[in-house]
């Protein structure tokens, strides 16, 4: 199977349920597939947190979570800098949806599992800053907002 059909199989594994599976594959994609491009190790990454998550692993899908939103700030940030004599950086689109998802699911952990309402805040501004319109982060912003106001 190439690098696409792996992608494809344990994403359609993770949305039938069958999350071991999916986490066998997505954990050997993540930590053994050298062919990765930056949006390609964070889309396979936040499977990964994702599948960690649905196992009970909740610290083992915030450390993942966490090491995706830095490897990608600082990769940015890279490209941004070398670039910047052109002015040709802008952010590439693809990003948003899953830079959204890093962040809601950051600030998913931090609510459900650790109560932690004042760093779930922090991650869900970032998640909607990036997709204001998105319902789903709506109402979680704005759970987590009545939670810091009691």
């Amino acid at each position: 199977m190439n690098l696409e059909e792996r992608i494809i199989k344990a994403e359609e594994y993770f949305k039938s349920g069958d999350i071991d599976n999916a986490l066998e594959m997505f954990e050997d994609l993540y930590y053994n597939e050298s062919d990765l491009d930056l949006f390609l190790e964070e889309y396979i990454g936040i499977y990964y947190a994702r599948c960690l998550y649905a196992k009970c692993e909740y610290d083992k899908s915030l450390e993942i979570l966490q090491k995706i939103i830095e490897e990608s700030a600082k990769s940015r940030t890279s490209f941004a800098c070398s670039n910047i004599e052109d002015m040709i950086y802008c952010e590439p689109s693809d990003y948003s949806e899953l830079d959204s998802m890093l962040y809601y699911d950051s600030a998913r952990i931090y609510i459900n599992i650790y109560k932690d309402y004042k760093k779930a805040y922090h991650y869900i501004k970032c998640a909607y800053s990036i997709a204001p319109d998105d319902e789903e982060i709506q109402r979680a912003f704005q759970i987590i907002k009545r939670n810091l106001l009691k």
